[in-house]
């Protein structure tokens, strides 16, 4: 179907911008900088990668374009070699709610306060113990 196509497009779309955004502003906290010897070494391998003349990809392709995606690269170069794995915890899964119990249980969140949790039960006492003193307050008078 064509509109689950575009759909799943734009989600891919959208994930990629934000991405692209959080590493451009990695690059600009980190003080990334590209040296046009560092995008004529990229143009260079470009040309050769296609076999094309250096000249006619300069031509081709934006020198600020490839700065910018040469400076993404560098931040997600960063952020790859300073991220820590670890395992995950498996989650587990909520049981899924129709939408009008969710927001019906929400308007009345708000109406009722929330219930409190019932009392603890002494433990059941093995034969021959004895019950713990009962804890003595006192009140303090007024002075």
């Amino acid at each position: 179907d064509r509109e689950k196509l575009v759909e799943s497009f734009r989600e891919q779309a959208n994930r990629n911008v934000k991405a692209n955004l959080a590493l451009s502003r990695v690059a600009d906290l980190e003080k990334i900088d590209i040296t046009e010897e560092q995008l004529d070494e990229r143009l260079a391998k470009m040309a050769a990668d296609y076999k094309v003349d250096a000249a006619k990809i300069r031509e081709m392709v934006s020198p600020k374009t490839l700065k910018r995606d040469m400076r993404v690269e560098a931040a997600l170069k960063i952020v790859r070699d300073s991220a820590v794995i670890t395992e995950a915890k498996p989650e587990k899964k909520a049981a899924k709610k129709p939408a009008a119990k969710k927001e019906a249980a929400a308007d009345t969140a708000e109406e009722k306060p929330a219930k409190k949790a019932p009392a603890k039960k002494p433990a059941a006492k093995k034969e021959g113990e004895t019950a713990p003193a009962a804890k003595k307050t006192t009140k303090k008078s007024a002075e």
